[in-house]
């Protein structure tokens, strides 16, 4: 039998610098995070859906709210949501406390968690001040969290100390706004306090790299994509537990729910279907590339929160205005949310892998040719639901039931064609691993290409260029 001890010391979990990593289960504090940031969402979305009544000389159709009266609030609602959560995906992806004291910092930072989310409920203007307040409890606990490690583990300690400034900054300016006599003068602390979390992220690029301590990658890349999974899974939350009041479970009714779990569906399988390995992943490649897949992370998780907007509307006025075209707003939000999604999809996926995508001068030209098609369409794809907008929705029909449907096909296509591509890339590679004497279980999974030699097939390891830079950085100190 095993006691919980009371005090206790925070246990480094994760491994160093050219080791190899192991498979880690996700905490059950997890699901707790997972919730609030649920609830936040479904309180941040909930004014873009609110209807106001057409005025005269605009017929019938109910007219959903401006988008431009909201942007800004929800955008700075959402950051200060997601932030509190990431920072605490980035530590327990270092280290683990199961201590009773450990679980306490948790359960503060967690109050902070809700109260944040608190502050997203209703009219901004109104409550921005239990916002502020949820803010610097989540940044205490955030700072409580992480001083343990800096007394306690000298491996960490740097890293922990660094992280801990941009908390205490944030606290000062949240306390700053607390006292701001009006909401336009905290809105502006608020997003100078934004943009430092933003640029904070840089602080720890100053220490060498053997004074950082590598964070577990599958860990974290897991963490981070349960975003994608909140963000729709609050969608479909939304658009089957809170129909439309007056819908009856008919033909349109089912076709309505068809065709809107389906754009989210997809939208999650072109997200997943395609992943690289640990070893190839960008935060594992160089510091540059791991910024950049990060703050790529962060504006694509916007993008899917707007694009998440859209096709709830869209959803709505199914029911409300099926044979009116859907206002301008919506249909933003839709069309550039897809491109911009597929955008950040295409540059994390060649911050990652795409050294193994790009073409090469040594691949053989059938196999540079479907690179080159590859990246070719996924430039296409990108491009796709503007020249569908621009086409489809200006000159024939822009009602719900067809932007839906449109948008739906798109993706289908889109998955389709990039996997077939994808797989006669991966054929190629078997085919030239097999002539050069190599096993089919040398070949790797299909999501992975790497180059082509004039001997062999070779495969780049991130754990070697570690291993390298680190014995460079120790002999360097």
């Amino acid at each position: 039998m095993s006691f919980r001890p009371i005090w206790g010391t925070p246990r480094l979990t994760t491994h160093d610098w050219g080791e190899e990593q192991h498979e880690r289960e996700t905490h059950w504090t997890s699901l707790f995070y997972d919730l609030m940031v649920v609830a936040a969402l479904n309180a941040i979305a909930e004014p873009f859906e609110e209807l106001e009544e057409g005025e005269e000389g605009e017929g019938s159709m109910a007219m959903l709210t401006p988008i431009r009266l909201l942007w800004l609030d929800a955008l700075l609602q959402f950051v200060s949501v997601i932030n509190s959560w990431n920072t605490l995906n980035f530590f327990t992806c270092l280290l683990e406390d199961e201590s009773f004291v450990g679980h306490l910092s948790f359960f503060f930072h967690a109050f902070g968690m809700a109260a944040t989310t608190a502050g997203c409920v209703g009219d901004f203007s109104e409550n921005y001040r239990v916002l502020a307040t949820g803010v610097i409890l989540a940044k205490l606990g955030l700072v409580v969290l992480f001083a343990r490690p800096v007394l306690y583990i000298p491996r960490v300690r740097l890293t922990a100390a660094f992280v801990c400034i941009p908390f205490l900054v944030n606290i000062a300016l949240m306390l700053l706004g607390l006292y701001m006599d009006s909401f336009d003068k905290f809105r502006v602390v608020l997003i100078i306090a934004t943009l430092f979390d933003w640029v904070s992220l840089l602080f720890i690029s100053q220490l060498k790299q053997h004074q950082r301590v590598p964070m577990h990658i599958q860990s974290y890349t897991d963490r981070i994509k349960e975003v994608t999974m909140v963000i729709f899974g609050e969608a479909i939350f939304a658009i089957i537990l809170q129909p439309y009041k007056d819908a009856q479970p008919e033909t349109h009714f089912y076709l309505a729910l068809a065709l809107t779990l389906w754009v989210i569906y997809s939208m999650t399988l072109q997200e997943f279907h395609i992943l690289p390995s640990p070893d190839d992943h960008a935060l594992r490649r160089s510091m540059l590339f791991g910024y950049l897949w990060y703050y790529t992370q962060f504006a694509k998780q916007i993008f899917l929160l707007g694009a998440s907007i859209g096709i709830k509307r869209a959803h709505l006025l199914m029911f409300v205005a099926p044979t009116e075209p859907i206002d301008r707003d919506t249909r933003r939000l839709t069309v550039w949310g897809q491109s911009l999604i597929m955008v950040s999809v295409v540059l994390i996926r060649s911050y990652s892998f795409g050294f193994g995508r790009h073409p090469n001068s040594e691949d053989p030209p059938a196999i540079w040719y479907l690179k080159a098609g590859w990246w070719a369409f996924m430039a296409f794809a990108s491009m796709l639901p503007q020249l569908i907008d621009q086409t489809i929705f200006e000159y024939v029909s822009c009602t719900p039931m067809v932007v839906m449907a449109c948008v739906g096909v798109m993706l289908f296509f889109i998955i389709i064609v990039e996997a077939a591509l994808s797989n006669l890339v991966a054929s190629q590679y078997k085919t030239l691993m097999e002539k050069a004497g190599m096993s089919q279980d040398d070949v790797g999974e299909l999501t992975y290409l790497s180059h082509k030699t004039s001997s062999s097939i070779k495969t780049y390891s991130a754990n070697e260029n570690d291993e390298v830079s680190s014995d460079k950085a120790k002999s360097s100190a």
